[in-house]
């Protein structure tokens, strides 16, 4: 299931029709220039936070995550625009998820580290937005992942626990077994032995 809201995220709608008819950024995105190329576009008279955060949507949308977060990084927020602050804390939030989903299967543990990245952005916005229900809902979906994969690799640790275990049993049980085989041969040298010895007594006596 997707999360309500992850994959639309805030943006100015104004800023963005204006940043639209730069077509320098056309460009960028269609000649395949490289991520340090677009994180340093610049849009002359246009730069400022809104072209940063509408630069950001852009890329997320095109999934270009880590190169969305550096544009998202560059938008000013704090008290003096609550609603800036909000937008940008959702935006961050839902890019640290598609990133944590992305890294769920070769690194689990960084996938956690970006949900909790995440969980704490969306209390960012929330803290700028309360009546914010996109943020609600996708902040208890990505605590529930998180529950979930944590769950998933504690259970992945006790299977190879229990599979290391086995393991070691077993080991254990064929030196045993290969201990008690060579006690059994040993003893039966020993007897052989022991049969030999009154025959070649026997033999000396005939000889005398």
């Amino acid at each position: 299931a997707v999360a309500r809201g992850l994959g639309a995220l805030h943006y100015d709608l104004e800023n963005l029709l204006l940043f639209e008819k730069v077509t320098d950024f056309y460009a960028l995105q269609d000649g395949g220039r490289c991520a340090s190329d677009i994180a340093g576009f610049n849009a002359g008279p246009l730069c400022g936070c809104q072209v940063h955060f509408n630069l950001g949507d852009a890329l997320f949308r095109q999934g270009k995550y880590e190169e969305a977060l550096a544009a998202f990084a560059a938008v000013p927020t704090g008290d003096d625009d609550p609603g800036r602050t909000a937008r940008v804390a959702y935006n961050v939030a839902n890019t640290k998820v598609r990133l944590g989903e992305g890294a769920e299967a070769s690194d689990p543990q960084q996938a956690l580290g970006l949900y909790a990245e995440a969980v704490a952005a969306y209390r960012r916005a929330l803290g700028a937005a309360p009546d914010d229900m996109d943020a609600k809902f996708n902040h208890e979906y990505v605590q529930k992942k998180t529950a979930d994969l944590r769950k998933k690799l504690e259970e992945q640790r006790k299977q190879q626990e229990q599979n290391q275990q086995s393991q070691e049993n077993e080991q254990q049980q064929d030196q045993q077994q290969q201990d008690q085989n060579q006690q059994q041969d040993q003893a039966q040298q020993n007897e052989g032995q022991q049969e030999q010895q009154p025959q070649d007594q026997q033999e000396q006596q005939e000889k005398q």
